[in-house]
């Protein structure tokens, strides 16, 4: 072999080899990055954690009203071309899945004028919702608009029995029974921050994200994620809601203190009460009454259980219902007969109450009760909420657990004989005396007995007198009438009265806890 094609093949064997080395060395990389890393860890899976970080981040950092805004389009509609716009059923998120849920969008406009973020949750993988205006139907006004807001304003969780849930508002949120004839009623808020504090605008924290898990066939209760924003507060809720007669739904919630709050309402309810059986001057209506609540329950850690019924209130009136530990208190509607409203179009006699049990360690504080005046039915002027004696200071968090259940008035078990009805009027030859009818049903394990009736203690405190009480057996209820005259020392005058029925010195009903208006 020649000096020169010996030189030439070792270049070629070096060309090779390097060539070979070259190609492993890719290949090598190629495949070490498509196969599993064990030196580095997984995608972290959504969770509850997941929020509460993301609430403790907010917290940490100004308030930045990242609101997308609505077109004006939507927001000028009326009441009437806004019901036009409704969701399409078909289009229902995991329709014709396996998830015992559905999931229906709703429409931004007029009331719900806040656009929020929704995702969906499976397997702990999140995907979020994209606006699709294909997936509602338009009226003919509504239908020409030029501009899509790009978002929702909230949702409705539905499953077998019909709907169950509702979130859309603020941090607003209510359920349903289902099995039953119920209407849609009284609303729970994540937190209520600086309500009827003199001097001070009560900040209206809103849910900006909701993650809504899937679930899985045989699945009893349906999960939401909520992130909490506002200049005042952020924080991190976790609702399971578990359908049914008694539709039940567990909170789990993380609040952080961004500014200085002066009062942090805790587990708010909301309801409206414009007037009822025990309101001596009603509106011209022709309703008798007006209300998708009439009184607040409340039931100490003692046993005790205390009604105070709802009032019609000229000023503004604030109340604290309670200031030891509870065992629950809520909002009910005990008034379930159509004939004492006589109103087909808002169905106040098929609205659920709402009963809260705190869960775990609760701080101290008190219960209070506010009731604004109001000369309509579309305002929500009465509300109910823990108010902790400590409110943590800027920097500061909360952790808080309870459970809400919505019923209706049947379906919630006592022990004790209720108070069913507050009738008041003035008597017409002594006007200036005031005299209440109280109704307590029949008590419980007892054969109703005329004869024996149990024992009354009645309480007046405030400018007022007791002029005449009387207990009889009433035969259209099976319970007991009480009948108290009262005559107050001036017109204006906010006495409050008090009574219970007792057999052997036990107290066998609920304490009646009025209020005058």
């Amino acid at each position: 072999m020649s000096r020169k094609r010996a030189l030439l093949l070792r270049r070629q064997q070096c060309f090779c080899r390097a060539s070979c080395a070259f190609f492993a060395l890719v290949a090598g990389a190629f495949y070490a990055d498509a196969a599993p890393s064990t030196g580095k860890p997984a995608p972290e899976r959504f969770s509850f954690e997941t929020v509460v970080s993301e609430a403790k981040a907010l917290a940490a950092s100004p308030y930045f009203q990242d609101m997308e805004r609505v077109p004006r389009f939507y927001l000028e509609l009326s009441n009437e071309v806004e019901k036009q716009i409704q969701f399409r059923p078909e289009k229902s998120i995991w329709l014709g899945t396996d998830s015992p849920w559905r999931l229906r969008l709703l429409h931004p406009g007029p009331l719900y004028n806040r656009i929020v973020r929704l995702f969906t949750v499976e397997g702990g993988v999140v995907q979020e919702v994209r606006y699709d205006r294909g997936r509602f139907t338009f009226g003919a006004e509504a239908s020409h608009a030029a501009e899509h807001p790009g978002g929702h304003a909230g949702f409705f969780l539905s499953g077998a029995g019909g709907d169950f849930a509702m979130f859309a508002g603020g941090t607003q949120f209510r359920c349903l029974p289902t099995g039953v004839r119920a209407a849609w009623g009284m609303r729970a808020r994540g937190v209520a921050v600086n309500a009827a504090v003199p001097g001070r605008t009560e900040d209206f924290p809103y849910f900006k994200k909701y993650w809504i898990e899937r679930g899985s066939a045989g699945m009893s209760g349906a999960v939401v994620f909520a992130l909490m924003d506002s200049p005042f507060v952020s924080g991190a809720c976790r609702f399971e809601i578990i359908p049914g007669q008694r539709t039940v739904v567990g909170v789990q919630t993380v609040l952080f203190v961004r500014e200085k709050v002066d009062s942090l309402g805790l587990a708010p309810l909301s309801a409206m009460f414009w007037y009822g059986e025990n309101s001596l001057d009603k509106p011209q209506d022709f309703r008798p009454e007006v209300h998708n609540a009439d009184g607040l329950l409340v039931r100490d850690a003692d046993g005790r259980v205390r009604w105070r019924p709802l009032a019609r209130r000229m000023t503004p009136h604030r109340s604290a219902c309670s200031t030891g530990a509870l065992s629950g208190f809520g909002l009910r509607q005990r008034d379930t007969a159509f004939d004492n409203y006589q109103d087909l179009d808002n169905p106040y006699h098929r609205c659920p109450g709402v009963w809260v049990e705190p869960l775990g360690n609760w701080p101290e504080g008190k219960l209070y009760l506010t009731e604004q005046p109001t000369s309509q039915e579309n305002w929500e002027n009465v509300a109910c909420y823990w108010q902790p004696a400590v409110v943590p200071a800027p920097g500061g968090s909360l952790h808080l657990r309870y459970r809400i259940t919505w019923a209706m008035e049947g379906n919630f078990s006592d022990t004790l004989a209720r108070v069913t009805s507050t009738h008041a009027g003035r008597k017409a030859d002594m006007p200036r005396v005031l005299k209440y009818l109280v109704d307590f049903s029949s008590i419980p394990g007892e054969t109703p007995d005329a004869k024996v009736p149990p024992q009354v203690n009645v309480f007046l405190s405030g400018p007022a007198r007791l002029e005449g009480q009387r207990l009889v057996f009433n035969t259209e209820t099976q319970g007991w009438r009480l009948s108290l005259e009262i005559e107050p020392e001036y017109p204006a005058a906010i006495y409050n009265a008090k009574a219970v029925l007792l057999r052997d010195g036990r107290e066998v009903s609920e304490n009646w806890d009025y209020v005058s208006e």
